[in-house]
């Protein structure tokens, strides 16, 4: 019996066209698939696309981390809150006994009292609560008689 010659693979696929890839489609680089991944994504149909990228949702993957520990403090100017009497008292949000108005910033929602905004002509004496104070509030409130502040 004679030995047979072993022929190599490209040479039997001589002339088949797609050399065992099936249809011509399936054997073409990453730029027949519109990339790699999500690469492309704002040139592609939006139906090619996973359901997560259409939401418009900023960092999916989310980068860096939140600091557990850091308060958010909520502040307001003096000049805005003294603006803002009269509704406060509409809503009764700010008590009033005697001749003197009570503010607490924490219940109405704020942490920290500014020094900005012009402080207008005040017939009543105001005694003003709060958390944290600038240094700008401080000074303000100290050279206006009919002001007072305590810290919680």
């Amino acid at each position: 019996m004679t030995a047979q010659n072993k022929r190599k693979k490209c040479e039997k696929q001589r002339g088949s066209r797609t050399c065992g890839w099936g249809s011509p489609k399936k054997h073409r680089g990453a730029g027949n698939r519109g990339g790699r991944g999500n690469a492309g994504s704002g040139k592609k149909g939006q139906q090619k696309m996973s359901s997560f990228n259409t939401l418009h949702i900023k960092n999916i993957g989310g980068k860096g981390f939140i600091n557990k520990t850091k308060k958010n403090i909520s502040a307001i100017n003096i000049g805005v809150l003294l603006a803002k009497l009269q509704s406060l008292k509409d809503l009764k949000l700010i008590e009033k006994k005697d001749e003197k108005i009570f503010i607490d910033l924490n219940k109405i929602g704020y942490d920290k009292l500014l020094g900005s905004g012009l402080i207008p002509n005040l017939k009543e004496k105001i005694e003003i609560k709060t958390k944290y104070y600038s240094k700008n509030s401080k000074e303000k409130i100290e050279q206006n008689p009919n002001l007072e502040f305590y810290k919680l």
